[in-house]
């Protein structure tokens, strides 16, 4: 047979500490889950972060190629153009012995 005794002043304090506990729980339950959340909100805004500078470094990147590819063009032009003029200026410059005749 078992017999419990009741101190109903002990009883009054065991469910307040019963009832502190309680309400701490929901405090450290609600602090939690806040907390959870506001993980996931931050990691959700640093995945966010992270497409935008793969999108910018990809753009980044093909505006490089672009400007690179048009300077060499451009290089290769102005080359070009600076060979064709230095060959019109020396030819117009050119005097032949044989004819007697200046082209100037």
């Amino acid at each position: 047979m078992y017999i419990t005794v009741i101190r109903y002043e002990e009883w009054e304090k065991f469910t307040k500490e019963i009832e502190d506990l309680n309400v701490n729980m929901d405090n450290f339950t609600n602090t939690i889950s806040t907390v959870e959340r506001n993980l996931n909100a931050m990691f959700q805004y640093q995945a966010h972060s992270r497409n935008n500078e793969a999108r910018d470094y990809a753009i980044i990147m093909d505006n490089n190629a672009y400007v690179w590819k048009w300077s060499v063009l451009q290089i290769l032009v102005i080359v070009f153009t600076t060979s064709v003029q230095v060959f019109f200026v020396r030819k117009l410059f050119d005097i032949k012995t044989g004819s007697g005749k200046s082209r100037i």
